[in-house]
């Protein structure tokens, strides 16, 4: 949906991030899910690569955030 209306490829990987979570169990189920159990994590996302330029940041901003985007989703 945010290819479509961006007009340009927009990658999206899911990313689960818990924010002072004593405790975190994951179903085994979740291979596909990166999990951020501490601030301390937060740089492995950066070795994901993706990078997207401040004008195509903005546009998938503004286009996520259009209810009208994920109608048809």
């Amino acid at each position: 949906m945010l290819t479509r209306g961006c007009r340009f490829r927009v990658e999206a990987r899911p990313v689960l991030a818990f924010a002072g979570a004593a405790d975190v169990e994951l179903d085994p189920a979740l291979r596909d899910v990166r999990v951020i159990r501490d601030e301390r994590d937060i740089p492995q996302l950066g070795r994901l690569g993706g990078v997207l330029a401040p004008d195509r940041v903005e546009r998938v901003y503004t286009v996520a955030r259009n209810r009208r985007t994920w109608l048809r989703a």
